[in-house]
């Protein structure tokens, strides 16, 4: 996995790419693909955002 929006486009393994961009769903990510990086999305992560209640599940 790389970041395509943070500074020089680092690598990241799925845990850390996930841990680092829970809070950043926005950035542009793209995940190794065999030969070449694809268009990927965060929630292939398992990365999902919370809207209101502080970014916490609806109680």
């Amino acid at each position: 996995w790389r970041c395509r929006d943070c500074l020089g486009a680092p690598a990241f393994c799925e845990g850390c790419m996930r841990s680092s961009h829970a809070l950043l769903p926005f950035h542009r990510v793209e995940m190794w693909k065999e030969t070449h990086y694809r268009a990927a999305w965060l929630s292939e992560l398992g990365v999902c955002v919370h809207l209101g209640h502080g970014g916490h599940r609806c109680p």
